[in-house]
Formats: structure tokens, C-alpha cells, sequence
């Protein structure tokens, strides 16, 4: 490592490292006051401001040592980068702003804090699974497992509107290190253990579709955290696909690798297929579930008629131990309003999710090979 290299990790880490100087100037909205500001605070010897954003900008996603203390006090995942085996890191606000996806609230952490626009730290794996024995028991509060196009964000959007958890929405952090090939079970279920403690709030993660099929290793790492399968009819879920695909919906992608679903045929047939293989995937990971840990709910018992229904919320948020008090109640109410999707719109439900969609054949194969697997689900969610 050259003398450069060396003076910028130093001044990174000095910056990083700080909860004094980022407290202090993580709300600074001009560019030069913020490098004037830090240029004096940071006291190195011929420090520019110009050579400081330099350094910042340069490193960028480098890795530092970082304690999972300094992390713990000011930082949250920034995102996982599976060939370099790094976590990426931003700035965490005062408060963090609400977006129905995990992702969404780190591009609005970058929007509002221009430090954490430009201070974008990165550790090594291997550095926190190091740390590991220092990190307290994690229990979070639920788990939402689902379909997708099934009321999984209308869920975790009231969840998030009732308070007193971190509601943690189809990270990629989370989901890349799922994953990750290279890495073991136990690497696995070490670092989501790190990377959940290090929330303020007991954490209420939402997973993506696919990965259900972790669902064993999940429950390994967190054993007595209870969760909430979610279904819906498989025209409807086609029929929303059809409108706008989901990346586990487009052959050639990273995750269909996972699925291990031929690409053979038509679009409609891949499609067909994934929905297959996740409702199979889920029904064969509820049997291994006790049954005081596991709910399956459909979306027409959550949404009957594309109205969300505050009642079965309200039991959902019983169930994760989350007490509603009238004002939260009311909050809950006026977010499951709104566009699950789009929070800044009122709620209109699609109308393409009917049989006008697809051609007879295509609907008699949904009803001949989807439909007898959506209803060992239903029955599984009339019973719940």
C-alpha cells in the first residue's frame, strides 16, 4: 500500500470512526461550509478542503476497520458486494424516512444528508463475522415470507406505520448474502445475526419471493421468531407480472440461477414456472415450521376486495407483539390507504388482473397446474 493509500484510509477512518464530527455535520446542506468545517476539525497537517473531497470521493465502498460499535452508533447497511465479500455502509439520520423498500430509504438517507452523500465507508465480511462474540441475542419481531404481488409491502407498510420496529423491506444486503455462494450456513446466518443487532428498533424483515427457499437457515439463525406466509390466486399474481415483471420473473437473471428454472418456452411458461416453484418451495417450508410460529395468509383475506382490511392488520400486528395504541391505530389506518407501491398516491385497485390477461389456453393451464398448488396453500390459510 503506498503513502497516498495509507494517509487516506488514516483520515477515512479518523472521519468515520467520529461520532463527534458526523453528529455534528451530518445536517450541513452546503458543500464548502461542510469541507471548510471538517477540514478544521479533522486537524492534519495540510489538509485542503479540496484534498478532503478527494479523499471522501475516492473512498468510496473502500474497505475500513471498522467496530461494530462505530457501526452500531451511526451507520446502517449500506448494501452487500458479493465478489469482494464487502458491506457497504450509509450515514443513518436522526430519523429514518419511511419507503415502502428498504433500498428506497437508503436513496432518501443520500438525499437528505450531503455527508451522507459523499461518506460512503465499506468492512470486509470476515471483519464483522470476526466481532461476531460481541454481538447480543437478536430476536426480531416477525418475518414476512411471500409470493410476491400478494399485499407483501400493504403489510409491511402498516407495520412500519405502527411503530416500535425497524421494518426492513426486500434488502439487498440481505438477500445478495443469502445468496452467496461462496460463503457457508454458519458464515450466513453469523452475519445476519451482526447486521440485525445493529438496528435500534427490533427488526421486522420482509424477503424477497425467492427467498423462502432459505427459509431453514432463517430459522436456524432465529429460531423463535414467529412469521407470516403471504399467498394470492396465481392469475392475479401472473396477471400483475405480466403488467411489470419482477426481476425472479425475467429469465437470465442472477436469482433464476438459484431457482434453478429452465428457460425453455415462452415468457408466460418461465413465469408459470417460477410461480410454481415458489409455491411448492413455501408449502414444503411450512410443514417444518411449528405451528405457533407460522400464519398463511391470502391476500383476499387481507385486501377482500382491494380493500385493505384494518381488522386483519391489527391481528398481524398481535401476533408480532406490537400493542396499537389509538393514535398508532390511526396512522396504520391512513397508510393502508394509500398505493402500497407509490405511498404518495391514494390507493386505486389495477384492473388487469382478470382472465381478459390471457388467452384461454393460458388460463387453462393456470387453473390445471397452478391452481391445485394455491389450494393446499388456501387451505392452509383458512386454517391459520
Amino acid at each position: 500500500m503506498s503513502a497516498d493509500s495509507i494517509r487516506m484510509e488514516s483520515l477515512l477512518y479518523k472521519l468515520v470512526s467520529s461520532d463527534r464530527l458526523l453528529i455534528k455535520y451530518r445536517d450541513c446542506p452546503d458543500l464548502q461550509a461542510l469541507l471548510n468545517g471538517l477540514t478544521v476539525d479533522l486537524d492534519t497537517e495540510e489538509l485542503t478542503s479540496e484534498a478532503l473531497l478527494t479523499i471522501m470521493l475516492q473512498g468510496r465502498d473502500q474497505p475500513l476497520p471498522l467496530s461494530l460499535s462505530h457501526l452500531k452508533a451511526l451507520w446502517m447497511p449500506g448494501g452487500y458486494d458479493m465478489k469482494r465479500q464487502h458491506f457497504l455502509w450509509r450515514l443513518r439520520p436522526k430519523t429514518i424516512p419511511f419507503a415502502p423498500f428498504y433500498d428506497q430509504q437508503l436513496i432518501q438517507v443520500s438525499g437528505i444528508s450531503l455527508l451522507s452523500s459523499l461518506l460512503r465507508p465499506a468492512s470486509e465480511l470476515q471483519s464483522l463475522l470476526d466481532q461476531s462474540a460481541n454481538v447480543k441475542p437478536v430476536k426480531p419481531a416477525g418475518f414476512i415470507f411471500h409470493l410476491s404481488r400478494c399485499g407483501s409491502t400493504l403489510l409491511s407498510n402498516a407495520l412500519a406505520a405502527a411503530g416500535g420496529v425497524q421494518v426492513i423491506s426486500e434488502a439487498s444486503f440481505l438477500t445478495n448474502l443469502l445468496l452467496d455462494k461462496q460463503l457457508s450456513p454458519t458464515q450466513k446466518m453469523t452475519a445476519m445475526r451482526v447486521l440485525l443487532s445493529l438496528f435500534e428498533l427490533p427488526p421486522i424483515i420482509k424477503f424477497n419471493a425467492w427467498d423462502t427457499g432459505f427459509l431453514p437457515l432463517i430459522r436456524e439463525a432465529f429460531p423463535q421468531t414467529p412469521m407470516v406466509f403471504l399467498i394470492r390466486e396465481p392469475l392475479r399474481i401472473l396477471a400483475s407480472h405480466r403488467r411489470m415483471s419482477g426481476i425472479q420473473m425475467v429469465p437470465g437473471n442472477p436469482v433464476a440461477d438459484y431457482l434453478a428454472v429452465a428457460e425453455n418456452g415462452s415468457l408466460f411458461d418461465y413465469q408459470a414456472s417460477v410461480l410454481k416453484t415458489l409455491m411448492k418451495t413455501m408449502y414444503r417450508q411450512y410443514q417444518s415450521v411449528p405451528g405457533s410460529l407460522i400464519r398463511m395468509l391470502d391476500y383476499d383475506q387481507l385486501s377482500p376486495n382491494g380493500v385493505a382490511d384494518l381488522g386483519v392488520i391489527e391481528s398481524v400486528c398481535r401476533y408480532f407483539s406490537l400493542s396499537l395504541s389509538e393514535s398508532k391505530r390511526q396512522q396504520v389506518a391512513a397508510r393502508i390507504g394509500l398505493d402500497a407501491k407509490m405511498p404518495e398516491q391514494v390507493f386505486t385497485a389495477a384492473g388487469d388482473d382478470n382472465k381478459n390477461n390471457f388467452c384461454e389456453a393460458e388460463v387453462d393451464f393456470i387453473q390445471n397446474t397452478l391452481v391445485p398448488d394455491y389450494q393446499q396453500l388456501r387451505t392452509l390459510a383458512d386454517s391459520s
